[in-house]
């Protein structure tokens, strides 16, 4: 079921939609109300439910964000381990095929060896942005200290949801900067994975072609 963002604060919650699980969001970080702009929105909701409602749409952005940061480490290892399993299947097979069906013609031996040079490069590519991908990231979290410390204060509810409201947004921008950056290998990997498929489809054709012709 999905939620209705509150009215005062509809800008920043048309502005700052729920990220999908793609390698990248297809969204500009430019077009996201900053954290103290957002925070400055979130002072002209004064009614209880409405703030509440602001509270939970901002930590489904949080949440979702980690799923979408899962979800790319999640395609980076079945990425890197598809380049690996290829990579060493193609490197097992490279000098069976060049000395039993490549040798005798010189010029089939080189285009072989120059698309084998691209096709080993270009997985060896995919492991690395999977490895950039995978690589331990700081992930912004709400500060539980500062809650408590609010709550104390006996400011009422309603100013200590809001202020939970603004660090889930503040974590989730944050964060969303690191998924962003994950995504982007993620896309690398992804080209890198379909450029060698098309080199090792392009082997399997001049060998087919030299083996019918010879």
């Amino acid at each position: 079921m999905s939620r209705r963002s509150p009215n005062s604060a509809c800008a920043a919650s048309n502005s700052a939609r729920t990220p999908s699980a793609e390698p990248t969001s297809g969204e500009s970080d430019d077009v996201l109300p900053t954290t103290e702009h957002f925070k400055q929105e979130l002072e002209r909701i004064t009614g209880n439910a409405e703030i509440e409602e602001a509270l939970t749409f901002c930590r489904d952005l949080f949440e979702r964000e980690e799923q979408r940061a899962a979800s790319l480490e999640s395609k980076a290892t079945t990425l890197m381990g598809f380049g690996a399993l290829t990579a060493a299947f193609v490197s097992g097979f490279a000098g069976l095929l060049l000395d039993e069906a490549t040798a005798p013609c010189m010029s089939v031996v080189k285009v072989l060896a120059l698309v084998y040079i691209l096709l080993v490069s270009s997985f060896a590519s995919a492991i690395f942005c999977g490895l950039q991908a995978l690589l331990p990231q700081m992930i912004t979290v709400p500060a539980p200290g500062d809650i408590l410390e609010l709550a104390q204060s006996n400011v009422g509810l309603t100013v200590v949801r809001r202020e939970r409201a603004g660090e889930f947004y503040k974590s989730y921008l944050a964060n969303r900067e690191t998924t962003n950056k994950k995504g982007s290998w993620v896309k690398l990997a992804q080209v890198s994975v379909v450029f060698g498929m098309v080199c090792l489809l392009l082997v399997a054709i001049v060998l087919s072609v030299h083996l019918i012709l010879i």
